[in-house]
């Protein structure tokens, strides 16, 4: 294999041997192009020109030319990502040998803390949501399952089980969600249950579908419904920079400060990794300090 051929010829090879061979979205693809440009540019200024050439020295310049744009660390990690992918592709194709991008250290993520809600803030929530009982099923639903906007808008008259009456306040019900042909199953507590009932009574009769929350149209609520739904309460409440999402990381910080495990949280919400639910546990510890602190004797 010729390991002298330029970093244009080997780029455009990677383009439509290993880009044109994968299912990547054309986005993805555009993407992963658009970076290694930008790398080429920044070598061919460095008098780099073939593959052979580059050594890990290059890369972490590089790296570090971006962060004197001002780039954030998540980008940079994905424009790292897309070097990784071709140098991988160059030396497993004999283009060169070795890989040097295998041992540049990506930048750290930056941790952005999700936005959840204290009591006060989800009982005043609440007390904004109660005189409109759609909408108080809805806030109540997120509140105490942590679905996804996506999730409660799909969200099927069959896939909502509520206890019998003769079952008395402890009855609890149990909602089924959707991600793809995979489902999960869900316990609705009875607070959760009497909203959805009391929403249910007053459910237009001839609505034109099977979703459970309608809008005044008789057709299922859009996602973009349920979100603007959510933002009006919690501007009526007095609650900023919240979201339909930040109810479902007030649903994770407050079960694990209760003592939910981790491992039920993980399959509640859906998560594939339990890496992404142990980002609520630190939260749930800080919310379990201030709250000492808060009823301090």
């Amino acid at each position: 294999m010729d390991r002298h051929i330029s970093l244009h010829y080997a780029l455009s090879t990677y383009e439509i041997v290993h880009l044109g061979s994968r299912n990547y979205a054309r986005r993805t693809r555009q993407e992963y192009l658009t970076d290694l440009h930008q790398l080429l540019e920044y070598l061919s200024v460095a008098g780099i020109t073939t593959p052979q050439e580059v050594q890990r020295r290059q890369l972490d310049g590089f790296l570090a030319h971006l962060d004197q744009q001002q780039l954030t660390n998540t980008t940079r990690r994905r424009k790292l990502a897309a070097v990784r992918s071709f140098f991988g592709f160059l030396a497993q194709s004999g283009y060169r040998t070795g890989d040097p991008a295998a041992e540049v250290i990506p930048p750290d993520l930056e941790r952005h803390e999700p936005r959840y809600l204290t009591q006060q803030e989800y009982e005043r929530l609440r007390r904004a949501v109660r005189h409109d009982p759609r909408d108080a099923a809805i806030v109540e639903l997120l509140l105490q399952t942590g679905m996804r906007l996506s999730e409660i808008s799909r969200l099927q008259l069959s896939d909502v089980e509520l206890p019998d009456r003769h079952d008395g306040p402890q009855g609890v019900g149990s909602v089924r969600i959707w991600q793809g042909r995979r489902q999960r199953l869900v316990t609705l507590a009875s607070r959760v249950c009497e909203a959805l009932r009391g929403y249910l009574l007053v459910r237009s009769a001839d609505a034109e579908d099977d979703l459970v929350f309608q809008s005044k149209f008789r057709r299922g609520m859009s996602p973009r419904s349920i979100e603007n739904v959510v933002s009006k309460y919690l501007t009526a409440a007095g609650i900023r920079g919240a979201s339909v999402e930040t109810l479902r990381h007030t649903f994770a910080v407050h079960q694990l400060r209760q003592g939910t495990s981790l491992a039920i949280l993980q399959k509640v919400l859906g998560h594939a990794d339990r890496k992404t639910t142990a980002v609520y546990q630190e939260l749930a510890r800080d919310e379990m300090d201030r709250q000492l602190e808060e009823h301090a004797l």
